[in-house]
């Protein structure tokens, strides 16, 4: 994407545009998250219907986002053939969801939060950074179909410029998925690792790529016991779901913390990275937690196999394996590496289950 502004905090690092950095962190308090009353639904054409339901995919009715349907949204930017472009994106994806469908794999259609508006301030002597994240409800075949025409507008030099956080408002339709990636810090006795994924082939972007510890897309089912959304919710989820750490294990995880906020700009998919430690011991093992990764419930959904990496080693490891990364995962891994050197490990302030 040519057109992502490549100055002060919004400079491209080869496929991924960083947001809001938490210096070191990003305190939980001051990530505020609302779900709107809004629903966004590009709805399945009548003729695709029976065939996906007979696999068990959620048919949903077209929903207007304030009142615009996704055609109204794409004559808004100006583009040539909306309607062309429009019906191809349909159908390609229905077309793609029928494939992997009749292949076996797992493909449903569940409700995700899609970005209204994001609001940065800084306040306070310390300048502390604030984020506010407004969510409206859409669900993944509406995102499928965004992503499509994103990937086919790409190119257009009047779209999609971004040199500060609210021109992404401009563009709510495609921000219609948020993904948590987190790392996971663990120490044998010789000084702090981090496991590094290996992505399965199973999913749908960044096939075989070396990614984060454990990624999640943020969901509707990531609230926290008084029902508001909760990114804290959706890691937890995550380390249960993708490395097995289930509920009986937290007692291990002695630090949690929330880092960056950035997108993807090969997918125009924004997330906010995090990382865990584990703390291991004589009653929690390092071959304990490979035990557990090896019976979670998505291990062959999302990766194949973790190794760890030393924190002193992430940069030559980088350097060598630099074309293998996903753009997320090595971008957020240098920033992680960058606070390790500046001596950010360990805190005295944590955020202790």
């Amino acid at each position: 994407m040519r057109n992502l502004m490549q100055n002060d905090l919004f400079t491209l690092d080869s496929g991924y545009l960083p947001l809001e950095h938490g210096i070191p962190y990003l305190r939980e308090e001051d990530i505020i998250l609302k779900e709107i009353e809004k629903l966004f639904i590009v709805e399945i054409p009548d003729e695709y219907k029976y065939e996906l339901e007979c696999f068990g995919f959620v048919i949903r009715k077209e929903s207007l986002l304030d009142g615009h349907t996704a055609l109204s949204f794409l004559k808004n930017l100006e583009i040539d053939n909306p309607e062309e472009l429009l019906k191809e994106a349909i159908e390609e994806t229905v077309r793609l969801f029928l494939s992997d469908l009749n292949k076996g794999l797992t493909r449903f259609n569940g409700y995700l939060f899609g970005i209204d508006k994001i609001l940065s301030t800084r306040f306070g002597e310390q300048e502390r950074v604030r984020i506010e994240i407004r969510f409206y409800k859409t669900d993944y075949f509406t995102y499928r179909v965004f992503a499509y025409i994103f990937q086919k507008l790409r190119e257009d030099e009047k779209l999609f410029k971004i040199s500060k956080i609210s021109d992404l408002n401009l563009y709510r339709p495609f921000l219609s998925s948020f993904g948590l990636g987190c790392f996971v810090i663990i120490d044998r006795g010789n000084g702090d690792e981090v496991l590094i994924g290996h992505r399965s082939n199973s999913v749908v972007v960044d096939k075989g790529k070396l990614h984060f510890s454990m990624n999640e897309a943020f969901s509707m089912n990531d609230r926290d016991g008084y029902g508001n959304p909760s990114f804290s919710w959706c890691m937890f989820r995550g380390l249960e779901e993708e490395l097995g750490v289930s509920p009986l294990f937290k007692k291990y995880i002695s630090q949690y913390e929330f880092l960056d906020l950035g997108m993807d700009i090969d997918r125009f998919e924004m997330g906010i990275t995090s990382f865990v430690r584990i703390e291991l011991d004589a009653t929690f093992t390092y071959q304990n937690l490979l035990e557990l990764y090896s019976i979670a419930k998505d291990k062959e959904l999302e990766t194949g196999i973790i190794e760890s990496i030393k924190m002193k080693d992430i940069d030559h490891y980088i350097k060598e394996n630099y074309n293998n990364f996903s753009a997320g995962c090595r971008a957020t891994l240098k920033a992680l590496s960058a606070r390790y050197k500046a001596g950010y490990f360990p805190m005295e302030e944590k955020n202790t289950l």
